[in-house]
């Protein structure tokens, strides 16, 4: 049984979300990260309330890192 008319299994990956890890200390891991890898947004706070900063994978999907306060 077929879901879709279109071969997925020949597309490159794709996700229009971001993936979220929580940590306990969001402010240290960013400082040992930050001059290593790309990030595609700084720490920061959140309106929702959380303090977080994102890097992109290198599928370009987009990695949260982040500490609710």
């Amino acid at each position: 049984m077929r879901y879709t008319q279109q071969d997925r299994g020949k597309s490159p990956p794709m996700c229009s979300g971001t993936f979220h890890f929580a940590l306990a200390d969001v402010a240290a891991y960013y400082t040992a990260v930050k001059d290593e890898a790309s990030i595609a947004w700084p720490l920061q706070q959140m309106p929702y309330g959380s303090s977080e900063f994102g890097v992109p994978d290198c599928n370009d999907y987009h990695l949260a890192f982040r500490h609710q306060t």
